[in-house]
């Protein structure tokens, strides 16, 4: 290997080229190849950029932009900072994602569940009156509209980014 390989080599990591060979059941020679297209790293790109942080391309590539925006995710949200999309990486971001729909008076499931262990009601899983009240009052003691409906800007501000605890 020489200053020119390893310059090629140095060029081919930023763009996302990875080492590859298996070196346990024969003789391989160490080079370069693209990593693999998937659609787990797709949709954690896309929930990655629906956050404010920048995975570069939406394009189920696992390269260098997605993995400095994971560490980006795991250090605001005071996880370990390794840049790997691990059970607790995935399992933060999911429950960072607003659900899509508003949840309101007569909405039932597991994110109704998740907002009244969040304001602190019985957690049935039924948007009823006390939770709407509940609700309000979180809305209220936040300086958001005050409206009894979970929409986008009440989840962000239940369950978006918090700053890591001091350990």
């Amino acid at each position: 290997m020489n200053a020119n390989w390893r310059e090629v080599a140095k060029i081919a990591k930023s763009l996302g080229f990875q080492w590859g060979g298996d070196w346990t059941s024969f003789k391989d020679y160490a080079h370069l190849e693209w990593p693999p297209v998937t659609k787990d790293v797709k949709e954690v790109q896309k929930k990655l950029n629906k956050l404010g942080y920048n995975p570069g391309l939406i394009d189920g590539i696992y390269g260098p932009k997605t993995k400095t925006a994971i560490k980006a995710f795991q250090h605001q949200e005071g996880l370990e900072v390794d840049g790997s999309a691990g059970p607790l990486t995935i399992n933060r971001l999911n429950a960072r994602m607003y659900p899509g729909a508003p949840l309101y008076f007569g909405s039932r499931g597991v994110n109704v569940k998740r907002v009244q262990r969040m304001v602190g009601t019985e957690d049935d899983g039924r948007f009823g009156p006390k939770t709407e009240a509940a609700v309000c009052s979180f809305q209220q003691q936040h300086r958001l509209e005050v409206d009894g409906v979970v929409g986008p800007i009440t989840w962000r501000t239940m369950f978006g980014y918090k700053p890591p605890k001091k350990r």
